[in-house]
């Protein structure tokens, strides 16, 4: 943008032009690291019961928190958990394990059948409880996870 900006002479100059570009070149790129089984554990332990679900799939998954949130009873077949990917658009079925089945089975419990239900936060979550939304619910629970670490409560 910055160069068509200066073609138009809108400004002298890109000013961006000398930033380094971020990306492989400079040691950058996929993540380095990931959560330790005892950060999870933590999170894990203070989690409402719908964000232990949603943490249960993506571990045995990797489905990113985007997908977890969007979830239905739809995505629930014979062969297993089948998902279109938001980045990619891929078609994905992650066939059932017991872990898996045991993950999914619990966030139905959460959310009985007789309620319609468009994504996980409706699904695995009490009538009167607050949805689970895609921006917020890793955030505000590890907030409260990490005051509770800090303050020795539980």
């Amino acid at each position: 943008m910055l160069r068509l900006a200066v073609e138009w002479g809108a400004i002298p100059f890109n000013p961006a032009r000398e930033v380094k570009k971020y990306g492989k070149a400079d040691g950058a790129g996929p993540r380095d690291r990931y959560a330790t089984e005892a950060e999870f554990a933590a999170v894990y332990e203070f989690a409402r019961p719908a964000l232990r679900v949603a943490m249960n799939i993506a571990l045995l998954t990797g489905l990113r928190r985007e997908n977890l949130v969007t979830l239905t009873r739809h995505n629930i077949t014979d062969d297993g958990l089948a998902v279109v990917a938001n980045k990619g658009g891929k078609r994905l079925l992650f066939t059932w394990t017991p872990e898996l089945r045991a993950a999914v089975d619990a966030g139905l419990a959460l959310w009985p059948k007789k309620y319609p239900c468009r994504s996980i936060s409706r699904s695995f979550l009490p009538r009167d409880a607050e949805p689970l939304r895609a921006t917020v619910c890793g955030k505000r629970s590890l907030r409260r996870v990490t005051l509770r670490l800090k303050l020795g409560s539980s």
